[in-house]
């Protein structure tokens, strides 16, 4: 009998990649992937050409039995509007990775994710202070810039270039993991406002 395995995890897109095998639409999508001790997953894929562009965000829980890993993830792409469902079947190894074939709509294909140590590291709030920014270009060309301050408490504020204002708290998981909750209320940002 194999020994249940474990997801929990951070997974690099320098490593970890989604890979269309579907005869009419090929295509890499390089990701990155967080997975909580408790299943809670988020996935965030990116345009596999030039800068790398955010395009796509998967949220859902991920299902470990011996070495069967398993997920249904919903698509969230413009703001808070789910547009589909990805699921995932493979084998995980704890601390390795994960590999397997997706469904996604009428897309197919196979996915590979590395496990990257750095979700060992513990966390405290003390580690995220200070001010963060993060540029990125928008499908349109234009470069947006997000500015956040966190306080030693986890409160932040920050704001974009293009006028969208943030208020909310970073909160800790598990306190023996690198990996934190952001909950954010967003306003001046036209459809993306709100929690």
């Amino acid at each position: 009998q194999v020994e249940d395995q474990s997801a929990a995890g951070i997974y690099r897109s320098i490593l970890s990649e989604f890979v269309s095998e579907d005869n009419d639409y090929s295509a890499r999508y390089p990701v990155d992937a967080i997975i909580t001790s408790s299943g809670e997953a988020r996935f965030f894929l990116f345009k596999s050409t030039g800068t790398p562009l955010m395009d796509t965000q998967l949220v859902g829980n991920v299902n470990v039995t011996a070495d069967n890993f398993t997920a249904t993830l919903n698509e969230y792409s413009d703001g808070n509007a789910q547009t589909s469902t990805f699921e995932l079947d493979g084998t995980i190894e704890t601390k390795d990775g994960a590999w397997g074939s997706f469904t996604w709509g009428q897309e197919f294909g196979r996915f590979v994710l590395n496990y990257f140590p750095t979700y060992e590291d513990k966390s405290e709030l003390s580690k995220l202070e200070g001010i963060w920014t993060f540029s990125q270009a928008s499908s349109s060309g234009l470069t947006i810039t997000l500015t956040l301050t966190v306080d030693p408490d986890g409160t932040v504020f920050g704001s974009t270039t293009d006028g969208c204002v943030f208020n909310g708290r970073f909160k800790i998981i598990e306190s023996q993991y690198n990996v934190y909750r952001l909950l954010l209320d967003t306003s001046l940002c036209g459809d993306l406002d709100g929690a």
